[in-house]
This record gives structure tokens, sequence and C-alpha cells, in this order.
């Protein structure tokens, strides 16, 4: 085997890995490890916006509501903030 077959297959087993296939795989079940962690993820983002309610099975809607109104709350703080620069 030459080492340009070589790279060719290492490339082709690479492109088999990328997230999206990834992604793909999960939907079947092939690839719990990748589940269990974007379930520890999530838990801890949870945990880290202090959602003491937090299941994994709470609906996405849910999620994007309480994310949305954070950086709503937090755009406004810092739209406050510049004004009161601009001003002094």
């Amino acid at each position: 085997m030459t080492a340009l077959s070589t790279a060719t297959q290492d490339a082709t087993a690479l492109q088999k890995r990328r997230l999206t296939n990834l992604y793909n795989l999960r939907q079947n079940d092939q690839v719990q490890w990748l589940q269990h962690a974007h379930q520890h993820l999530d838990a801890a983002v949870a945990t880290a916006y202090g959602w003491a309610d937090y299941t994994l099975n709470m609906p996405d809607e849910d999620i994007l509501k309480r994310l949305l109104a954070i950086n709503l709350a937090r755009s406004g703080a810092y739209l406050v903030s510049a004004q009161l620069q601009s001003t002094a």
C-alpha cells in the first residue's frame, strides 16, 4: 500500500466522522456516547442557568423561550449601560 492510498483511506475515514454523520447515526441509536454527552451537556447548561426544574424531556420550545428571555434581558441591560455611558 502506498502512502497516497493510505492518506486517501485516512481522509475517507475522517469524512465518515464528521458531525453531520455522527448526528445522523445518533438518530439510529448507533452512537449512544454522543447522546449521553449531549444529555450531560444539556444538564450542565441548565444548572449553570439555575433551572432547577430542568428535565431531559423538557420541550425545546420551553428551553428556547427561557434562552430568549435571558438574551433579551441581557441585551436590554447592555443598551441601558451603553446609553448611560454615552450621556456621561
